[in-house]
């Protein structure tokens, strides 16, 4: 029974970093399971001694990482990439926010001290000046747009 403890810490410590992979937040999962790692690994070293027992925990994390890695890109490529959960360029507010071209006018509906907000037509968009300050409600246009940084300038 005793040696089944460390192997019972493994088990849930994987199970708990692995769950901290699709789990936003503060990180409660990931750090209780590298603990539970840290723990059977101290556990488990008194038995086999400490190379081994680093050895094991070394193992267990590339293990992990690989599962975390396949787990992720079947999520964001297969049949859960469509989901709401995860992100991608076939997204409505991707599609809309490549519309905008250079040259387009639009209205600062925040203060633009570089970073702000602009309205255009239907469309509300984060947009950077070139440094300028300007105020709310000033007319701006679209100047150079680089990814999906919307850099404007006063009209």
């Amino acid at each position: 029974m005793q040696n089944l403890i460390p192997v019972i810490f493994y088990c849930l410590g994987s199970a708990l970093v692995i769950m901290e992979v699709f789990l936003p937040g503060f990180g409660v999962p990931g750090i209780s399971g590298i603990l539970l790692l840290t723990i059977a690994t101290m556990m488990i070293s008194s038995v086999i001694g400490v190379g081994n027992a680093i050895l094991i925990l070394v193992g267990v994390i590339l293990v992990l990482s690989l599962i975390a890695f396949i787990l992720l890109r079947s999520a964001t490529r297969g049949k859960f990439g469509s989901k709401r959960l995860f992100l991608n360029a076939s997204d409505e507010v991707h599609k809309r926010e490549n519309s905008l071209e250079v040259g387009t006018a639009g209205k600062a509906i925040t203060a633009l001290r570089p970073a702000g907000k602009a309205q255009f037509d239907n469309l509300k968009a984060d947009v950077v000046t070139e440094g300028d300050f300007l105020d709310s409600g000033t007319t701006v246009k679209v100047i150079r747009i680089e990814g999906n940084r919307i850099v404007v300038a006063g009209v």
